[in-house]
């Protein structure tokens, strides 16, 4: 079956889970079994953006001095959309 929004919505709505159709954890959208598969890729995304010297939370690169030992981008630490940019002086 087709993963889209009509079906995402009508299997939320169902609650079932938007992944397979089994019955959802109660208050979420995916069963225990996908639940634990996107935490599973999501802590392997992180891992892999903090080895890779990018913000963890978009993966853009990091900057040496501004984001010094952050691991998100000053974007991402002042909740800003992606796209939108803090301009920095450079002297």
């Amino acid at each position: 079956m087709p993963h889209n929004k009509i079906s995402y919505w009508k299997r939320k709505k169902k609650g079932l889970c938007v992944d397979c159709c089994k019955n959802a954890a109660t208050g979420l959208v995916r069963c225990r079994e996908h639940i634990l598969l996107k935490k599973i890729k999501d802590k392997r995304l992180f891992n892999k953006r903090k080895e890779n010297n990018s913000c963890v939370g978009c993966g853009i690169k990091l900057h040496l001095e501004i984001d010094k030992s952050h691991v998100k981008c000053m974007n991402c630490r002042e909740h800003l959309p992606k796209g939108v940019h803090i301009a920095t002086n450079k002297s």
